[in-house]
């Protein structure tokens, strides 16, 4: 896929260098640089060596390359269940364990204990100093600790950040939010050598006055980013199977508890693999 689009990239940008410093240049100069063709040859198949590249990165890595107008600083985790820490006024700590209500967005208010009972941050005796999160590829729960005073009281906004610098809002709790700092340096020097490149085969490759250069690369830069380069991550990028996942948890919950589906009318596809999953539960030959 890559290769394919590097092919075609280099194709289209070859023309349009081509076609587009013949008109420009004649227009402003009067006469078009020599050997115009081998250098929009050569410009051509740097940036589409580049976007290709670009491309080959942000898809090995999910996604977390992106331009300017696009790309968020900050790596997000959901999870639908956690344990909080109640520390009562002699020091003693208990954990209770929440979870997600099928169904529900996985605001705060939506996490409840065993007994039925919503999260709260405090109780008459007791209050939430720790939440544990435990991580699919860690052994071990993280603990994600609140923001006290030293003397053991909630200070201003209320959140929970671990030994790691991940933190979670209590207003939003199974959130996980993490500030990527290496992959925002290589975000910034992807865009900008994005920008110094096509000022570069601009003026130095088709032969450009310097300032006219720098001009039409902002304008080619920021169409690239806005036009091009979505279409091209959308193609390469891997699917996200997420809410696919999230709604085949949410029919399997319903179908073990015995539960009708809701709205089943309205979306015959949920409506089979809800069936599908009472079958493979009462007996797993009849889906195989």
């Amino acid at each position: 896929m890559i290769l394919l689009i590097f092919i075609l990239l280099a194709f289209a940008l070859t023309l349009f260098l081509w076609s587009g410093s013949m008109v420009l240049q004649g227009w402003l100069y009067q006469n078009p640089a020599e050997k115009m063709p081998i250098r929009a040859l050569a410009s051509g198949s740097a940036l589409a060596f580049f976007l290709s590249l670009w491309c080959f990165l942000d898809a090995r890595t999910g996604g977390k390359y992106d331009t300017v107008f696009e790309f968020s600083p900050v790596d997000i985790s959901d999870h639908d269940s956690f344990d909080t820490v109640m520390k009562n006024s002699s020091g003693g700590e208990t954990i209770v364990h929440y979870e997600k209500r099928t169904g529900t967005k996985g605001t705060t208010g939506d996490f409840f204990d065993a007994k039925g009972q919503p999260w709260k941050k405090n109780t008459a005796d007791s209050m939430a100093v720790a939440i544990l999160i435990k991580d699919k590829d860690k052994p071990e729960p993280a603990r994600f600790k609140a923001n006290l005073d030293p003397k053991g009281n909630f200070v201003g906004e209320l959140r929970y950040t671990d030994a790691n610098g991940r933190y979670m809002s209590a207003d939003n709790l199974g959130r996980v939010f993490r500030k990527k700092v290496g992959v925002l340096f290589a975000n910034i020097l992807l865009n900008t050598l994005h920008f110094l490149l096509w000022w570069a085969v601009l003026w130095y490759g088709v032969r450009f006055a310097f300032w006219h250069a720098f001009g039409l690369a902002a304008v080619m830069w920021i169409f690239t980013m806005l036009a091009v380069q979505p279409v091209l991550f959308n193609v390469t990028r891997p699917k996200d199977d997420g809410k696919a996942a999230e709604r085949v948890v949410f029919i399997a919950r319903r179908a073990s508890k015995g539960e009708s589906l809701p709205l089943a009318s309205a979306a015959g596809y949920e409506e089979n693999a809800y069936t599908e999953a009472r079958m493979c539960m009462i007996s797993p030959s009849l889906t195989t």
